[in-house]
């Protein structure tokens, strides 16, 4: 789960960026806490999985396979999000709540829809 919207960031209008909970910590006694990543588009913040040809040495000699690797997500920056704890409420709602406000003040956002 994630939310997109249209943001300024640092003098630069991104139309299509991406925002997603990354490490959510707490529980009832201190509330709920997490980190929200900011990336440019949702295929900067999940990278399709690829491969790489590399030597192995066998038994019958040296052999290429393919091995999959997987480009770490670009993220352009975080920040931090809270809420006090509610009973029998999810937390990734109330923060993805929070989150959303968040955006609209930190980066002047139009158009947070969830996807």
């Amino acid at each position: 789960m994630g939310l997109k919207a249209a943001v300024n960031y640092r003098k630069l209008a991104i139309p299509q960026a991406y925002f997603r909970v990354e490490h959510i910590t707490g529980g009832k006694r201190q509330g709920w806490s997490a980190t929200v990543g900011i990336y440019a588009d949702e295929n900067a913040a999940n990278p399709p999985l690829s491969t790489r040809l590399e030597t192995v040495s066998t038994s019958s000699g040296l052999q290429q396979i393919e091995v999959p690797c997987q480009q770490p997500p670009v993220m352009l920056e975080s920040f931090q999000v809270g809420t006090p704890y509610v009973a029998d409420a999810n937390p990734f709602s109330l923060l993805y709540a929070v989150a959303k406000e968040e955006i609209v003040k930190r980066y002047q956002a139009t158009g947070v829809e969830d996807c």
